[in-house]
């Protein structure tokens, strides 16, 4: 009896330093590739290029001349396009988003005044919003996110015909709030919501702005974006008249890395 219960206790010693020679061997870093945790938290980044098809429509104006009405298709303003550049940018880091849009755009079309003399527009316009935003709520699929926002806006706007030539430019910087509701449609498609309300009379008497995106992912970094954007500016100043709204779908990629 005392013969096997040494037998048995032999065989249990020599099994628990296999077992222990085993798991030394399996977190030596020499004999063992090491197991990288994923980072939490980490920044995460994402570049959007696109094209905006949109058309315009207000009223402009500079002081020697009286308020012009604007109303031009995407058509109009292709055809009189000299120049257009929209990029978009992200950074998200758990429930933080900081993000920026620039637009320019310069074109010529036509405007009207109000005695019925049509008028040669050009316009060069760039806008640049940088804002930062929080993620309020979430689960698998949904997410709500408040921002806030400042809108840099440079106009130089020229009318001329009928003997006439005035222009003039204008810059400023708007505030603005939002909200942005995304959507995870399925593991392709995702989907966006976003409105946007600023100026306060600090600058522009107001300026906002609705957003709507769909999203489908081609790859884990690549996606193709497409949506429409309604973005409408009222400012006034001794005589510079930028009233208008701009309008139409738009198609980009984006790339997160």
């Amino acid at each position: 009896m005392l013969k096997n219960l040494t037998c048995i206790s032999i065989s249990l010693a020599l099994a628990s330093h296999n077992y222990a020679g085993d798991f030394a061997s399996g977190i030596d870093s020499s004999k063992s590739t090491p197991i990288t945790l994923p980072e939490t938290n980490a920044w995460e980044f994402k570049i959007a290029p696109y094209i905006w098809f949109s058309g315009i429509d207000g009223t402009s104006g500079v002081p020697a001349l009286p308020p012009a009405e604007i109303d031009a298709s995407f058509g109009d303003i292709w055809d009189n396009l000299d120049f257009a550049g929209f990029l978009a940018f992200e950074a998200n880091k758990g429930k933080w988003r900081i993000f920026s849009d620039l637009q320019y755009v310069n074109l010529g079309t036509n405007a009207t005044l109000p005695s019925g003399i049509d008028l040669q527009y050009d316009l060069e316009q760039v806008r640049l919003e940088v804002g930062a935003g929080y993620e309020v709520y979430s689960n698998e699929t949904t997410s709500l996110s408040v921002y806030a926002a400042a809108m840099y806006n440079y106009i130089n706007q020229e009318l001329s015909g009928g003997g006439m030539s005035e222009g003039l430019s204008e810059s400023w910087i708007d505030p603005a709030i939002g909200l942005t509701l995304r959507h995870r449609l399925s593991n392709k498609w995702k989907s966006e919501l976003s409105a946007e309300y600023g100026g306060f009379d600090v600058s522009s008497e107001e300026t906002w702005q609705l957003l709507a995106i769909l999203g489908y992912d081609i790859t884990q970094q690549w996606a193709v974006v497409g949506g429409y954007r309604y973005q409408s500016i009222d400012y006034e100043d001794d005589g510079f008249i930028y009233d208008t709204n701009t309008h139409g779908p738009f198609l980009g990629v984006a790339y997160s890395f």
